[in-house]
């Protein structure tokens, strides 16, 4: 039984003072770097939402005083217009000052939704001064935004940005669905009742409500984790503010438009500025809690979405694949964990590729940027100006270039990820030397295998299977081992992940196995 497993430095970790003259950084420099840039992305995706919840509650203000005070309707859309311009001007100033072709196609992209949402309300306001327009044709530079922003492939730093973006993009097509089936039917071509007409809304809100349903559940996971002292405050926190902000807005949503039905039916229930009471309650209350918390919410968001990338052409290894059990030390650790952490570990998937810090620590290549670059090294730096909106970007195109300042640009190589990842990585001088580099515990297999979620490696796929079996912590920060993933041995920047050895615990025994996914 193999009680300890002493850390063996390897030959290139005594020469530090070697490796930061040559440029290389030391991996917890890499750690902290990350998460800093990826906290401050998602508090710039918070911003945004509060931006425009901030646009709405204006809009819904003017609603709610236009009769009293005899105001055109149309200066409801004046908010909204304000808040398109100002992303509108903003991204076209970032398009012209950067130079990394993927980030360009990102904000293309931005520039193209700000300007047909511009052009959809001009067309709005003309339509409703003249009515010498159809309706549905107000809907046409929604539509042409939206096909054409098929074509562009988002770029985003975290996951909580990806799925910000996924948000919006559908939200917009169930809005354009909604104004065309309402032009239609005011345009004469359609013979609807207004609930009919109204379906794509109604879809919406059906799908907002089974979210609600599942973030219920595990607001329930969290109360009781904190209850147990299993989990902090915070995690309850940033739960409710969730489950506030999915059944909120549903509810908010759904009183509005049957209110408002019924105003179209010439049955009003109340007037339009009694009804815009209900969003612009929930819309203060959401601007409020999210400023108030958006540090809780960063962190929480972090940990929510980590290191979800699908392993994509796996191969089989060499092991049997048949479970073996965890340590008692972190069987207890697994059952003592709150719902709402082992819902996100189920949501977690293995990273496709690895980006090599230095010989002993790893980082999945989560997104395009990553990939980027390292694919786009020039030894001069873009000139960006300290934006905040856009911040992470900058941060992420300043670290390339202090990273590229170490690469030998003379020695590249060409790999090969796939169709859409292709492309030249230069080839670092310690890069030939890890390929060579041998297990430091049995000093015999070469390095392949990857600890996770801490990234750190300098063992073979054979040992730390060994390791997480009789220890379950890694052998150098003395974290959790989640996952163990097999890479390719390659001297390379840019590492294959082969097969991963994941957890998984069945409550039928209560005991937790070690399985291999071999695709």
């Amino acid at each position: 039984m193999m009680n300890s497993f002493p850390r063996i430095p390897e030959v290139d970790e005594f020469n530090t003072s070697e490796r930061i003259d040559n440029g290389e950084r030391l991996q917890t420099e890499y750690a902290e770097e990350d998460t800093e840039e990826q906290l401050l992305c998602i508090k710039q995706e918070l911003k945004r939402w509060i931006e425009l919840a901030i646009a709405l509650m204006f809009s819904f203000i003017i609603l709610a005083t236009y009769e009293n005070l005899k105001l055109p309707i149309e200066l409801a859309l004046i908010p909204l217009m304000i808040l398109d311009i100002k992303t509108l001007s903003f991204k076209i100033t970032l398009f012209k000052r950067t130079e990394l072709i993927p980030i360009r196609k990102d904000y293309l992209k931005d520039i193209l939704e700000a300007f047909s949402s511009i052009c959809f309300k001009i067309l709005l306001i003309i339509w409703n001064q003249t009515k010498e327009i159809p309706f549905f044709a107000t809907t046409i530079p929604l539509g042409v935004s939206l096909v054409l922003q098929i074509f562009f492939k988002s770029l985003t730093v975290h996951e909580c940005q990806s799925f910000s973006k996924m948000f919006f993009f559908v939200g917009r097509w169930f809005r354009f669905f909604s104004l065309l089936t309402i032009g239609l039917k005011l345009d004469g071509y359609l013979n609807w009742g207004w609930i009919e007409t109204l379906w794509p809304i109604w879809i919406s809100l059906c799908f907002m409500g089974l979210i609600s349903l599942g973030v219920l559940l595990l607001l329930l996971g969290a109360v009781l984790s904190y209850l147990s002292r299993e989990t902090k405050i915070e995690e309850v926190l940033a739960s409710l503010w969730l489950l506030f902000t999915t059944a909120g807005s549903t509810s908010s949503t759904s009183m509005f438009f049957m209110c408002l039905i019924s105003i179209l039916n010439d049955d009003p229930v109340m007037s339009i500025s009694e009804i815009s009471l209900f969003p612009l309650f929930f819309l203060l209350v959401f601007i409020i809690s999210t400023s108030l918390c958006r540090n809780i919410l960063s962190i929480w968001w972090k940990a929510f979405f980590t290191s979800n990338i699908e392993v994509i052409g796996a191969v089989p290894s060499n092991l049997d694949g048949r479970p073996l059990p965890l340590p008692e030390s972190q069987a207890r650790m697994a059952r003592n964990q709150s719902l709402s952490h082992r819902i996100i570990n189920v949501m977690q998937t293995t990273p496709r590729v690895l980006i090599r810090k230095t010989s002993t620590y790893f980082q999945p290549a989560e997104h395009p940027i990553e990939l980027s670059k390292l694919k786009h090294v020039r030894t001069r730096s873009a000139k960006f100006d300290n934006i905040n909106s856009d911040i992470c970007f900058q941060n992420l195109e300043n670290n390339r270039h202090k990273r590229a300042a170490s690469t030998n640009v003379k020695d590249i190589k060409k790999i090969t990820l796939g169709k859409e990842n292709s492309g030249l990585i230069p080839r670092h001088s310690s890069d030939m030397s890890f390929a060579n580099k041998t297990c430091v515990m049995c000093c015999e297999n070469l390095c392949n295998a990857v600890l996770m979620d801490c990234g750190h490696g300098g063992l073979c796929y054979e040992c730390s299977l060994k390791l997480w079996k009789n220890q379950g912590i890694c052998h150098m920060c003395r974290n959790e081992i989640n996952q163990v993933l097999q890479i390719e041995i390659e001297p390379s920047k840019v590492l294959k992940v082969l097969s991963t050895t994941r957890a998984v615990y069945e409550e039928s025994d209560n005991e937790p196995n070690i399985t291999q996914n071999n695709n």
